[in-house]
């Protein structure tokens, strides 16, 4: 009698193990279900749901690095920063899903804006690179060449004056260099900073939901007053200030002109230009505009709406 008990006691034990080895069984595919429809909605989300137009300019040092995403989701990273840095931030701002870039676009092949972007196109998948065709010799700037050599056939673009690439919701158009300023000799630096490479860069202008955001890169005050005659200059919402804020930039002239509500100065903490200079900041206060630096804000983020463009910062 006692050999039965035993085994319908044992039986009873196996049949309870089964029983929660099924319940937490259970639990495990209800859990991973459960993850993988999250992670699907949010990769269905953040790819294909609209959202309103987002422009980042990253805390990236003394360099440029800004970051566009349109309304359907559409990416055009302009520079890259001095530093493979960028490459994890892009990682933070995309979410680990997207490896993909549009639209890369250098605005002046030095390595504060250049070197960061060697490391993006051997990172993500790149469907375009825009830039002035013009060529330096320098080590960073050959590796940047050897990526680019890389892609398929036909993935570079010129853009100089005149030039526009539409985008999703709005257009990107370059208001500087012309073929004669890439086509002249580089003459020394003259007092107020004129004459080198930076006054070759790519100026843009974003137009999104209505809204105009300025890229200056590192032009100086003789580029401005070029382009202040040319009347190309019209009122923008952003302005991404010229050279890290440079006193030999953003002009009376110039400021008075663009007068932008929101300017941001890309800069590095303790950089030894002294930037930005505290006559531009004071400059850009008196026409009203709320004046944004990276390295007290860190990344600065703004969504952009037709009726008012939100500020984030992630400092």
């Amino acid at each position: 009698r006692v050999y039965p008990l035993l085994f319908y006691m044992r039986w009873i034990t196996i049949q309870k193990t089964i029983h929660t080895i099924k319940n937490q069984w259970a639990i495990e595919v209800i859990v991973i279900v459960s993850i993988s429809v999250l992670v699907i909605g949010w990769v269905c989300w953040t790819s294909f749901i609209p959202q309103a137009p987002r422009i980042t300019v990253f805390d990236v040092g003394e360099g440029n690095s800004v970051l566009i995403e349109t309304r359907h989701h559409q990416t055009i990273l302009v520079d890259g920063g001095p530093s493979e840095a960028i490459v994890p931030m892009l990682g933070r701002a995309l979410g680990p899903f997207r490896n993909t870039i549009d639209v890369v676009v250098l605005t002046n092949p030095l390595p504060e804006n250049l070197t960061g972007l060697t490391a993006v196109l051997s990172r993500y998948r790149v469907g375009m690179v825009v830039d002035t065709h013009w060529r330096i010799l320098s080590a960073p700037y050959q590796r940047f060449l050897d990526s680019l050599a890389a892609l398929p056939p036909g993935t570079a673009f010129p853009l100089l004056q005149g030039s526009s690439l539409a985008i999703d919701g709005g257009t990107m158009t370059a208001l500087w260099p012309t073929a004669e300023v890439l086509n002249a000799p580089i003459l020394p630096l003259g007092p107020e900073g004129s004459g080198g490479v930076k006054d070759r860069s790519l100026v843009l202008s974003i137009e999104l939901e209505g809204r105009r955001t300025l890229l200056a890169s590192g032009i100086s005050a003789s580029t401005e007053a070029i382009l202040l005659s040319t009347r190309q200059m019209t009122r923008s919402d952003v302005l991404l200030v010229a050279d890290h804020g440079s006193r030999f930039s953003t002009t009376p002239k110039w400021v008075g002109a663009v007068h932008p509500s929101i300017a941001i100065v890309s800069v590095g903490q303790k950089n030894t230009f002294n930037h930005p200079a505290q006559s531009v900041v004071v400059r850009l206060h008196e026409v009203g505009a709320r004046v944004l630096q990276t390295r007290q804000d860190g990344a600065i983020q703004l969504t952009m709406r037709a009726s008012s463009i939100n500020v984030k910062t992630h400092q």
